[in-house]
């Protein structure tokens, strides 16, 4: 019986695998990409952050390629 479930629980994993690749493949979910921006400026917009967050961060540097 041990055996039994060990199979289904297999096939049903690898029937789940294949159905994913078939969906991947298919061209129904499309790749995402990033849009590129005009001027080359990217706004960024926090919400509800404290303001010691702040007050106690430094810069970031953001290298865009």
């Amino acid at each position: 019986m041990k055996s039994d479930l060990y199979t289904k629980i297999v096939l049903t994993v690898i029937a789940i695998v294949l159905t994913g690749i078939l969906i991947k493949d298919s061209g129904i979910i499309s790749a995402a990409r990033a849009a590129k921006p005009n001027d080359g400026v990217v706004h960024v917009y926090i919400d509800g952050a404290s303001s010691t967050a702040f007050y106690l961060a430094e810069p970031i540097e953001v290298k865009v390629q």
